[in-house]
């Protein structure tokens, strides 16, 4: 849970302050204690900043999703995630899948079709960024975090 806490906390983090690292240590976990829920929450405090978070925890995976909190709420985010035959993840590749499962999920929220929704990294100054979403070429503003380990692949979605 807690590494899962800093990660989804350093994406965050990346997308507001691209020059930031992602040196665990600097990622200070702190998880409200109710041991039996499902659902965990709490915050990571970061050299930039605290980011709130809301841990699943199911039986097979741990998904963790982290918000900012500059005008952001756990409302406006959708979130999924699949377990898959590690034989096909291997062969399609994980990244090649997570972005077919989003663009055939975000084409029924759009109500476009899935052709026309791309999901890309630009390359920065540090490297590739984080991927955003285009449609018909158009960068939009829905703010995407994708991730896979194993043999799931998950998605998080703030419009």
């Amino acid at each position: 849970m807690l590494w899962a806490a800093k990660e989804a906390s350093y994406k965050v983090i990346s997308k507001l302050h691209p020059d930031a690292n992602s040196i665990p240590r600097r990622y200070d976990v702190r998880l409200e204690s109710d041991d039996a829920s499902p659902e965990k929450s709490g915050m990571v405090l970061s050299p930039f900043g605290t980011v709130q978070v809301r841990i699943y925890v199911c039986g097979e995976y741990i998904h963790c999703i982290a918000i900012s909190g500059e005008g952001e709420d756990w409302d406006s985010i959708v979130w999924k995630v699949e377990k898959w035959d590690i034989e096909e993840l291997s062969r399609y590749g994980e990244s090649r899948l997570i972005r077919e499962m989003l663009r055939q999920d975000l084409s029924q929220v759009l109500h476009a079709n899935p052709e026309d929704i791309g999901i890309l990294r630009e390359k920065g100054p540090g490297g590739l960024g984080p991927p955003q979403v285009y449609v018909k070429d158009q960068k939009s503003t829905i703010d995407i975090s994708m991730s896979h380990d194993g043999n799931f692949i998950a998605y998080s979605v703030r419009q």
